[in-house]
């Protein structure tokens, strides 16, 4: 497993174990207690980090309602990885879509976002329950995610893992997952040339890459 998803994949451990504090029990020595959420909203569930989410979630919750954001091309891919519903970002609807889908649409129970999609749709937090956790879960970036008064906000970042009881030993579960057939890559990976002087002409290719990893190869 390469090293991006190694680190997508350890982002996700931490905004799910450390900014939600929600319990993975499949993990080796993590803590076991936590919340346990009524449902979850990924933004940017097409990222290498949100597709990681939502299969961590699907494991460990079976039955936990996963919804999350994406471009339409990415909607399949995502429900086969365990999503419960998708929705498309760009849908100037999607505060309402995504509580009408929710349970008696009352609203979601708690956000990660790893795209801070907060950033540009500040009205993403309504679509949080009112009598939720109303936790909100944020990848580290250059970008400020402003949250609402009475909503809790959490940075994330992967490199904190390490501090986390267990951590060191979630390094290798990734791989391990994968081999048992229990975890498939985030996203697929495709050749877009091969020495580095095709990457100028490639960047447009790689501008408009959306779910997929785009590779040149040495």
């Amino acid at each position: 497993m390469g090293m991006s998803y190694r680190i997508g994949y350890m982002t996700a451990v931490c905004a799910i174990l450390d900014g939600l504090n929600i319990p993975l029990p499949f993990l080796p020595e993590t803590p076991n207690s936590g919340r346990v959420p009524s449902s979850v909203l990924i933004l940017g569930g097409s990222s290498v980090t949100g597709a990681a989410a939502i299969q961590l979630l699907r494991m460990a919750y079976p039955s936990l309602p996963i919804y999350a954001t994406s471009s339409p091309r990415n909607f399949a891919r995502l429900n086969s990885l365990g999503a419960t519903k998708v929705f498309d970002y760009h849908s100037p609807s999607i505060v309402a879509d995504i509580r009408a889908q929710t349970p008696n649409s009352r609203g979601i129970d708690m956000i990660v976002d790893f795209v801070s999609a907060g950033a540009a749709q500040t009205d993403i937090c309504d679509v949080l329950d009112p009598a939720g956790s109303k936790l909100y879960a944020a990848s580290v970036t250059s970008v400020n995610v402003p949250v609402p008064d009475g909503v809790t906000r959490s940075e994330i970042e992967s490199w904190s893992l390490l501090e986390m009881p267990g951590g060191k030993l979630i390094l290798p579960t990734p791989t391990e997952l994968v081999e048992q057939g229990k975890y498939k890559l985030p996203v697929s990976v495709k050749v877009v040339g091969h020495g580095l002087e095709q990457i100028p002409k490639v960047m447009d290719e790689v501008l408009k890459a959306s779910g997929e990893k785009l590779v040149v190869k040495l």
